[in-house]
């Protein structure tokens, strides 16, 4: 199965090709590959903006794409996933971040075309989820749409020990991204 990650940001700096990692989303793929009986190939790992129908033509094909949310990529990220979600019904679409509205029960109402929207971290949480999507219900720490009503889970539990989490900067992550765009100039968090 492939799945894909939209961290997308804007061209930082004075240079024309210089973008920031995108290190939120690389930190889910790095915990999900680590995982033993992980079966998702990454597909892409987006972190740059472009025309919203080449993203769609991209991603319509995979099986889920998750969306890395923030203020600078709220209204993009939204645009590309209503898109997927009408030339791909079947395609799985996943929220993360701080930047929508989660405690709003009409959230699915507005946002139809999401499927999930995890709260807090998604290392854990993004991982458990993906292995139950026909049981969404047994997945701390999300809300999800039930036929446009916004169920809530229980939250999940907080990651006390960072040590147990994977790095993208040490387990080949972004050396593969690296090497997929050597005309970018990388700005690391």
């Amino acid at each position: 199965m492939n799945i894909s990650f939209v961290s997308v940001n804007h061209n930082t700096g004075n240079k024309e090709n210089a973008y920031f990692l995108p290190h939120s989303a690389a930190c889910i793929w790095s915990y999900l590959k680590s995982l033993p009986n992980n079966p998702y190939s990454l597909n892409h790992l987006l972190f740059r903006r472009e025309p919203v129908d080449s993203m769609v033509e991209k991603l319509q094909h995979d099986d889920v794409v998750a969306f890395s949310c923030y203020m600078w990529n709220r209204k993009y990220n939204l645009t590309v996933a209503e898109k997927l979600k009408e030339i791909n019904p079947k395609i799985k679409i996943i929220f993360g971040g701080p930047e929508l509205e989660v405690t709003d029960i009409s959230f699915f109402s507005k946002y139809p075309f999401i499927d999930v929207h995890v709260i807090n971290e998604g290392e854990r949480v993004f991982s458990e989820l993906v292995f139950n999507f026909d049981n969404l219900s047994s997945v701390d720490g999300i809300i999800y749409n039930e036929n446009g009503r916004t169920i809530t889970t229980k939250p999940a539990q907080r990651i006390t020990d960072l040590a147990i989490l994977p790095s993208p900067y040490l387990d080949g992550t972004f050396d593969d991204l690296a090497d997929k765009h050597p005309e970018i100039e990388w700005n690391c968090i």
